[in-house]
């Protein structure tokens, strides 16, 4: 997990760009940094980024935001590019030169060769944001599922996101004013649905979308994938399950590159089972799991998911989150939320 903020457009100021770094820091401990292009003040065009890290991959040379050769090319990533590796290898024999060897620099370089088509060709989780110098051109983009959140503003020329509402709030741009339809959705479906926000004014970019920002307004937005329709095949139940063991396979397997230690949270539930014993069978080292236990017996699965543990040669921990430890941390995630 890593956080990423920013501005593009005729507002920004240094300081407001430090606050919503700073109010990411508990997403990327290990590191930060800063890009901010040299154009006079008042100009159309600016742009401003900030980033904090949490090393996984590449730990010593995976600063960012990162660019290419020139510096005419930077991008920031919230998330992992899976096979990032075999993209690396294509744009290396494209006459692409690396300075890292992480997966964001992937990005840079793959957006140099195959400009807006690039997200097409990158598989994974992620929140990114991509500054083109020469084109002054801001483009952000969200991951197929969805799954690592960008929010963004857009007010007085300039557009403003983030990984998460309080950095937008920090910048001093977002009036803490709850918006009453978003509301209203959330009590509906325990959730704001996208593109919305809580806040008025606040939106998130939906998945599988980019977003490019360009002379002080929206240049475009599209979609770059759609979920393919799926053949209909004559296969026998064992030809299917061995598809389907090949495809968990692959996904793990794509996951467990890191740099550092990995580990992966435990239910008791079939699923992280199966993703536990794909795990242990493909992992070079010992892994380490999780499992948050529950002191109301009808809640609980640390029995199973320590059975899961012993069985695929887990180093296990259970944490038990009682009623009043549940209720410190909801009155600690308000307090955050009133800072």
């Amino acid at each position: 997990m890593c956080g990423i903020a920013g501005y593009s457009g005729l507002g920004g100021r240094p300081e407001q760009l430090s606050r919503m770094t700073e109010a990411l820091q508990r997403r990327g401990p290990d590191d930060e940094g800063f890009y901010e292009s040299d154009l006079p003040a008042g100009q159309a065009g600016g742009v401003g980024l900030g980033f904090r890290r949490l090393s996984i991959i590449d730990v010593a040379g995976g600063h960012q935001p990162l660019s290419n050769e020139d510096g005419t090319v930077w991008a920031m990533l919230n998330g992992e590019i899976y096979g990032y590796q075999s993209l690396h290898d294509e744009l290396t024999k494209l006459g692409h030169v690396f300075n890292t060897h992480g997966d964001t620099e992937v990005i840079v370089h793959a957006y140099e060769e195959w400009g807006d088509e690039c997200f097409e060709r990158l598989n994974g989780m992620f929140a990114i944001a991509l500054w083109d110098g020469p084109r002054r051109r801001l483009v952000l983009a969200r991951d197929r599922m969805g799954k690592k959140p960008l929010y963004y503003v857009a007010k007085d020329g300039t557009l403003w996101f983030a990984s998460e509402p309080k950095a937008l709030l920090a910048a001093g741009i977002l009036a803490r004013e709850i918006d009453p339809v978003s509301l209203a959705l959330y009590f509906r479906t325990d959730s704001v649905p996208t593109p919305r926000g809580i806040f008025k004014g606040l939106k998130k970019l939906e998945p599988a979308t980019a977003v490019s920002w360009k002379n002080g307004a929206v240049e475009k937005s599209w979609t770059y994938w759609l979920p393919p329709a799926a053949p209909v095949e004559d296969m026998t139940s064992d030809e299917a399950l061995a598809r389907l063991r090949e495809a968990i396979d692959v996904s793990v397997r794509e996951r467990l590159v890191s740099d550092v230690p990995l580990g992966i949270f435990l239910s008791g539930g079939l699923d992280s089972a199966v993703i536990a014993e794909s795990a242990a069978r493909q992992s070079a080292s010992k892994l380490k799991a999780f499992t948050i236990g529950f002191d109301e017996a009808s809640h609980d699965e640390s029995g199973a998911a320590s059975l899961v543990a012993r069985t695929f040669g887990f180093e296990h921990r259970v944490e038990v989150l009682t009623s009043s430890s549940a209720l410190a941390m909801l009155d600690e995630a308000v307090e955050c939320l009133d800072e």
